[in-house]
């Protein structure tokens, strides 16, 4: 996985620039994923990945209100990843624009590991406060199919345990292939 979120700066109320931690570590994600269909109507998957960072990232802080200093590099913590989900396809009248839709049902666990690595001095200590949390949360919602491959779904998630439960959301996804004819 490549680096491609912003870099992330904490700036005073005032607007001068306190800390930045530059986003520039690799990822080795390696995964092993399944998916079973008995049937037309049911489906199945599931995925365990082990998120390795592969690089490490930039420490900046303005120790003296004069700007940003290097003042080294940092892991981030490892994660390992699982998530299963399920549906059952139902077929819609013959002259809907829903060609069939699909109750899911999704559950997501994420636990950081503490193999972190942090910077320090002696008035600050920066490093990955992923680490030594585990997260889970479900989903559930409905996938409609509207023909030639395009898709439309939503559904709401929310933490269901874990050191760091998270608030709820609602996710609405469209999915359209281009036609590169």
């Amino acid at each position: 996985s490549l680096p491609t979120g912003s870099d992330i700066d904490v700036d005073s109320a005032a607007g001068k620039p306190l800390i930045r931690l530059v986003n520039e570590a690799l990822h080795m994600k390696p995964f092993l994923a399944m998916a079973f269909v008995p049937d037309e109507n049911f489906f199945m998957s599931s995925f365990i990945e082990y998120d390795l960072p592969a690089g490490r990232n930039g420490a900046e802080v303005n120790l003296d209100g004069m700007g940003l200093q290097q003042v080294g590099r940092f892991r981030d913590a490892s994660h390992l990843l699982w998530d299963v989900s399920a549906g059952y396809w139902s077929e819609s009248a013959d002259d809907s624009m829903i060609r069939r839709w699909a109750p899911v049902v999704e559950f997501h666990f994420d636990k950081g590991f503490s193999d972190g690595s942090q910077v320090r001095g002696n008035s600050y200590r920066l490093f990955d406060i992923s680490q030594d949390r585990s997260v889970a949360n479900v989903l559930a919602g409905v996938t409609f199919d509207l023909n030639e491959g395009r898709y439309f779904s939503f559904g709401y998630g929310t933490g269901v345990g874990g050191s760091n439960s998270s608030d709820g959301e609602f996710r609405a996804t469209l999915n359209w292939p281009f036609d590169f004819k």
